[in-house]
């Protein structure tokens, strides 16, 4: 299974589910605590598409200008 098929099948919330599921070492050094990794539902789309909404392409350059090694 892939693309869109798999992905309504993992973003399925009676499949699965984030929150409480890495350990608090994992969400404390890994992903952080209250992070978008582990929110479900609603939360956790509107947080994704906050992140999603500043990913423009020119903002996505300016990243890499920011952080490529010269």
């Amino acid at each position: 299974m892939s693309g869109e098929e798999a992905a309504k099948v993992f973003y399925d919330n009676n499949y699965f589910k984030r929150k409480d599921v890495a350990p608090k070492r994992v969400q404390k050094t890994l992903t952080g605590q209250n992070g978008v990794q582990g929110l479900d539902g609603d939360a956790h789309r509107n947080r994704k598409q906050m992140f999603l909404s500043i990913m423009t392409p020119e903002n996505m350059k300016t990243l890499k200008d920011y952080t490529s090694y010269q």
